[in-house]
């Protein structure tokens, strides 16, 4: 399955408020990052049967949950694919809605500053490749030597 039908899927059976795509899907989806190897989904307000089926799935899937990931998230595999289920009861992350997904997506800075929060080494050179990407440090030597005042 490809993104789209993966995120259909998991919306007939997963209940809850408000699905979001979020983390590097999006990042890769603006060109900022290469494809990831998972998704990134928060569930706002996930039914009892949403959460039950999350436990059910991750348990199949087998993977220890690392102590420091908070509880309130399930990590599953799903067809060779990684999927991070971020479980909240409400989401002031701001979104925009993808027609194409049929989703609500988080926004750029919104993950940025998500990640930054983190405070974990592999979400600070991945900010650091997208701050490169969109502005490296020669062409902003280039500008300002090649500035006429």
């Amino acid at each position: 399955m490809n993104t789209k039908e993966t995120i259909a899927h998991f919306k007939l059976i997963l209940p809850c408020e408000r699905m979001i795509l979020t983390g590097s899907t999006v990042l890769a989806m603006h060109g900022l990052t290469e494809a990831p190897n998972d998704l990134d989904i928060i569930l706002v307000n996930a039914s009892e049967q949403a959460q039950s089926v999350l436990k059910s799935l991750e348990e199949a899937a087998g993977y220890k949950r690392n102590p420091n990931y908070p509880m309130d998230m399930a990590i599953i595999k799903f067809e060779d694919k990684k999927i991070d289920f971020f479980l909240q009861k409400e989401c002031k992350e701001k979104t925009l809605f993808d027609n194409g997904l049929n989703i609500e997506v988080s926004t750029v800075m919104s993950i940025v500053e998500a990640k930054k929060s983190y405070k974990r080494m592999k979400d600070m050179v991945q900010l650091r490749r997208m701050a490169m990407k969109i502005c490296n440090i020669a062409d902003v030597t280039h500008a300002l030597d090649n500035y006429k005042v």
